[in-house]
């Protein structure tokens, strides 16, 4: 019984020794455009950023399936899920088989400022079907789905600059009651 506490305490010398020699972010707050969503710029030390996202309330509060409507974020001038967009759209997907086997979802597509409002819109739909394509692929039956695009018409975050970019780069799920 001695050695498991000794153990115990050693390792939590040695995490707290790491976390204490990581260097701090700081961090500043971007204001959401519109609705629940929350997110965060942090710069390192090293003055490279990375965005911290706080996923919006989903609209409808209180259902099972809340905490699986997250924003799926890509890249520049992407479509194409990352590999943490597929996992997410897989976790949603596995969830939606499993419990909520009568929830229907519209994917909202949208992009950033940059680009004329008509390659928004596309790109916008680009993301929406390419999300909506993987939860068919996972076997979601598509009269449960629709898609929309919006566009660079429904930013997240209001401003310019990469880090607002990022949030704004999206497919957000929407629960059709």
């Amino acid at each position: 019984m001695k050695k498991i506490s000794t153990i115990i305490t050693l390792f939590a010398a040695v995490t707290l020794s790491a976390c204490a020699a990581s260097p701090t972010p700081k961090a500043e707050s971007i204001q959401p455009a519109q609705g629940p969503t929350n997110a965060t710029l942090t710069t390192n030390t090293h003055g490279s950023n990375t965005s911290q996202i706080n996923t919006p309330t989903a609209t409808v509060q209180g259902h099972p399936i809340d905490h699986f409507l997250n924003p799926v974020y890509f890249d520049f001038d992407s479509a194409i899920l990352t590999t943490a967009g597929k996992e997410q759209v897989l976790a949603l997907a596995a969830h939606l088989q499993r419990h909520d086997t009568r929830v229907r979802l519209r994917i909202e597509g949208h992009a950033d400022e940059r680009g004329t409002v008509e390659y928004n819109l596309a790109l916008g739909e680009k993301r929406a079907r390419s999300t909506r394509d993987l939860l068919l692929r996972a076997g979601i039956t598509p009269e449960r789905l629709s898609i929309i695009s919006y566009g660079e018409e429904k930013p997240a975050v209001h401003g310019s600059g990469e880090h607002v970019w990022n949030l704004n780069r999206r497919a957000e799920f929407v629960h059709v009651p």
